[in-house]
């Protein structure tokens, strides 16, 4: 939404400075703050923490009245730890819920959705999630607190990385493969970080214009 909004004010800004005359975008020029990723980023970490704070009691009385708990091993399992793990009775399990749709409003709200990167990364993490949500409702249902074995979540892990890295790296936009180089000389394919060209085996952290590492070097 925040970059729609900026795309909007600089085309009128843009039409303003053309013709000569002042009008509602430069009385509001502090939305070009909208195209910076660092006060967009600022944004939906701010925001996803004021949904938390506004939503998070409602949701937490919500998951407790479905009866939703969290299942508590018992002494025969646990021994003496069951003292100390029988504090959790009662705590609702599925409160990932929140957090993810959080991060996701958040998301759609400060970026750009359809941005590669942004997109894979929202759809990553909401399958981790549906898979942390299926575990709890084995729990829930079973009421155990086994839930998903561990080969299965592995394995789902595993299946959700790979079509993550499958996306990344058939995407001309990012990786540039199948490329034509007419489309990487004008910026069309494959990934830049200012004017460094960023390769598919390259990592990166944020803060650095160049890659720390590139393994394929």
């Amino acid at each position: 939404m925040l970059p729609a909004i900026y795309d909007f004010w600089y085309q009128a800004f843009e039409a303003e400075k053309a013709s000569g005359h002042q009008g509602w975008a430069h009385t509001f020029s502090f939305l070009n703050l909208f195209q910076y990723i660092t006060f967009r980023a600022a944004s939906a970490g701010l925001l996803a923490f004021i949904l938390s704070l506004i939503f998070g009691a409602r949701v937490i009385r919500k998951l407790i009245s479905l009866k939703v708990g969290q299942p508590i091993r018992n002494a025969a399992e646990v021994h003496k730890l069951a003292e100390l793990h029988g504090g959790k009775i009662g705590t609702p399990t599925m409160g990932g819920v929140l957090i993810l749709g959080t991060v996701l409003v958040a998301t759609l709200i400060c970026s750009r959705p359809l941005n590669p990167f942004v997109a894979v990364c929202s759809c990553t993490m909401g399958a981790c999630g549906l898979l942390g949500l299926c575990d709890d409702y084995k729990k829930v249902k079973e009421k155990k607190s086994d839930g998903l074995s561990g080969r299965t979540k592995l394995f789902w892990q595993i299946f959700i990385a790979l079509i993550a890295a499958a996306f990344i790296y058939y995407k001309p936009e990012i990786s540039g493969v199948g490329a034509s180089p007419e489309q990487i000389t004008a910026v069309a394919a494959g990934f830049r970080l200012g004017d460094h060209a960023i390769g598919i085996g390259a990592i990166c952290f944020p803060l650095f214009k160049i890659p720390l590492v590139d393994l394929t070097g």
